[in-house]
Order: C-alpha cells, then structure tokens, then sequence
C-alpha cells in the first residue's frame, strides 16, 4: 500500500512540473496584468515588440501587450523590490 501511494504522489509532481509553461502567451488585442509581491525595481525587455508599462498607481503590476503581431520568441525580465528576479 505505501508503494502504491508513494507511485500516486510521483505521478502527480511529475504532471504537475509538466503542466507548467514558462512562456507568456500575449497579442496586440488583450493587455496581460502581471501581479508582484513586491514594488517593480527594473524591467527588461528582449525587443521592441513587447510593450510594457508599470501602472503608477500600483508599483507591483506591470501591463504587457505584443506591439506587432508576428514577432519572434523574446525574454521579459523583471526585479522587483526584495532583490528577486522574474524571467
């Protein structure tokens, strides 16, 4: 029985690591939000054609809309306020 429930919980981190993206799908006709712990310290965009504005009234989101609609795959990066880094 325990190497059955032991087999369970492998399977579910192994779906659960595969499940999640580490791309950020945007387009030129919606505007993604991008909610921080902590207030936004730098951003870095790999291209021009990733627009992104920091809302002034809340210096831990940032706005992130794609400026053409075919572009190549690009990095974001941001620092935020602790010293972390979001990639």
């Amino acid at each position: 029985m325990k190497r059955f429930v032991c087999l369970v919980c492998a399977m579910g981190l192994l779906v659960s690591v595969y499940a999640q993206t580490s791309s950020l799908p945007i387009t030129t006709d919606k505007t993604t939000s991008l909610i921080f712990p902590f207030p936004i310290r730098h951003v870095d965009r790999g291209t021009k054609d990733v627009l992104v504005q920091k809302v002034k009234e809340a210096d831990n989101i940032l706005l992130v809309k794609a400026a053409s609609a075919k572009f190549p795959e690009t990095n974001l990066s941001v620092v935020t306020g602790d010293g972390s880094v979001y990639c």
